[in-house]
């Protein structure tokens, strides 16, 4: 899969429960398919439905999907902005977004979860 920020070939890691994320070990991103999210944090709600209309952002690019190679969208969680396909293959999170998912956790299995996935896949250069 092609990094949809910095066109860097992305490799496949499994998480701890077994979940198969895509990073990109040049910028540091993480793509999440589709019920990936929601498969590591044992949630029912969907993540997308966390989302809200984000920000103004200032004229920034949109980026391409990696599965479809449409146009994602920016979306809010939290006081952060994301990029989401508007067919909803997936989530894209730039280097450090990871936190955002903080919002979400509700229980200390998922607080583990949360920091472990910001450990690992955390802000490039740390």
């Amino acid at each position: 899969m092609i990094c949809p920020r910095c066109r860097s070939d992305m490799i496949a890691v499994e998480t701890e429960k077994n979940v198969e994320v895509d990073w990109c070990p040049e910028c540091g991103g993480v793509w999440f398919d589709a019920g990936e999210i929601e498969l590591l944090l044992g949630c029912e709600k969907p993540i997308p439905s966390l989302f809200r209309e984000a920000p103004e952002t200032h004229g920034e690019e949109s980026l391409p999907c990696p599965r479809c190679r449409g146009k994602l969208v920016k979306v809010g969680l939290g006081s952060t902005v994301l990029d989401h396909c508007p067919e909803n293959h997936g989530v894209w999170f730039d280097a450090g977004e990871l936190e955002a998912l903080a919002a979400a956790a509700e229980t200390e299995e998922v607080k583990e979860i949360l920091n472990h996935l910001t450990e690992t896949f955390g802000k490039k250069g740390d």
